[in-house]
């Protein structure tokens, strides 16, 4: 959760960069990519709020 708004975001990070998109009332919003940097990604997690 990105926002205030309670609502779960998509986030991926991965050697590609940090990839968000944000909830809407029933699907997501476009991509924002917050860095193109790479990222060395060695374990997948799933947190559920």
């Amino acid at each position: 959760m990105l926002q205030a708004d309670r609502r779960a975001d998509a986030i991926v990070v991965n050697e590609g960069g940090i990839t968000v998109r944000r909830s809407l009332s029933g699907a997501f919003n476009i991509n924002e990519t917050w860095t193109n940097n790479a990222f060395l990604v060695t374990k997948e997690y799933t947190l559920l709020m």
